[in-house]
């Protein structure tokens, strides 16, 4: 009997060491989860961006091919236009209307076009693409626009309407 009073006496709880590793291996864990959920939301924030500006030119493309007409005559042309980290999408007709406009600024993402351009004009009823650099027309077979938080995405347009994330 004293033998077994013995045992159980040294085998009850756990030692100072064991609970310092515990707890120094949960802390190691919680960081590494913390790390990667920060990162995770920073790929989804880019992500998100990038899809959004697809959508957008998307948009621009559908409306040029449409058929809608000016108030003049004439049929609507569609553009998209990168001014610092805002993307407007405009009518071009007599009076021009602003029909969407999506800012970056607060996702904290920022966007580059290469070559450097600041506006994709969609024309009517093809959809076939044009690049203009201050009004300037700018010969290029595409475009691609680089939206950056951390890492990036591309979004790329052809000339002839094609517009993919890569």
């Amino acid at each position: 009997m004293k033998l077994a009073r013995a045992i159980i006496k040294t085998s009850s709880g756990f030692t100072l060491i064991e609970l310092i590793l515990t707890i120094v291996i949960a802390g190691i864990l919680a960081g590494a989860g913390i790390a990667y959920f920060n990162a995770s939301g920073a790929d989804q924030k880019l992500l998100s961006a990038a899809k959004e500006l697809q959508t957008d030119l998307r948009y621009a493309q559908n409306l040029a091919t449409s058929g809608t007409t000016c108030i003049y005559g004439g049929q609507a042309s569609y553009s998209a236009a990168v001014v610092s980290q805002t993307i407007t999408i405009s009518k071009h007709c007599t009076p021009s209307e602003v029909a969407k406009t999506y800012d970056l600024t607060d996702s904290g993402v920022s966007i580059s076009v290469t070559p450097s351009l600041t506006e994709v004009r969609f024309s009517a009823i093809t959809g076939n693409v044009s690049f203009y650099d201050s009004g300037t027309s700018v010969s290029t077979t595409s475009a691609t626009f680089q939206l950056t938080k951390g890492s990036s995405k591309n979004v790329t347009i052809t000339s002839s309407g094609s517009i993919e994330i890569n």
